[in-house]
């Protein structure tokens, strides 16, 4: 397809507004926009879009535990071997694979920020995350059995 200069310009001024709203830095500004009336209306569509990317980003406990626990495992090697690499230049980490314990620290990101957010985020109007809250609350059970 060929667009416009101002066409293309828009694309890409929203295709880097969702990319860096993926930034958990973020995600305290994603929490009050979620509570503005024309964000929860649905009406501000550019801006429920990027709610829910930055909640695609984060939705690994959301989804079924085999799924989840698989997930998580591929996630945690890459924030270890970050943590490890840290730890070998002199610098504090927070990803120091000797003291995180796995359960209580995926504990800890879904009652902190995951949950929180998806519960917000379901009460935009025309999104349905029952499902999503449902595999959420079954997925802490499952690393509570793990503590």
């Amino acid at each position: 397809m060929n667009f416009d200069a101002a066409t293309k310009g828009l694309c890409r001024k929203y295709m880097v507004r969702m990319i860096l709203g993926t930034d958990n830095k973020n995600h305290g500004e994603h929490i009050k926009s979620i509570q503005r009336d024309e964000v929860k209306a649905g009406k501000d569509t550019v801006e429920v879009l990027s709610l829910m990317i930055h909640g695609c980003d984060v939705s690994n406990p959301s989804k079924p535990w085999e799924v989840c626990r698989q997930w998580t495992d591929l996630i945690m090697d890459e924030f270890y071997a970050q943590g490890d690499k840290e730890k070998a230049l002199g610098m504090k980490t927070f990803f120091d694979r000797d003291v995180i314990v796995l359960p209580s620290f995926q504990l800890g990101f879904i009652n902190g920020l995951v949950l929180p957010y998806f519960r917000l985020l379901a009460g935009i109007k025309g999104i349905n995350l029952s499902v999503q809250l449902k595999n959420l609350d079954s997925n802490c059970d499952m690393w509570a059995s793990k503590v």
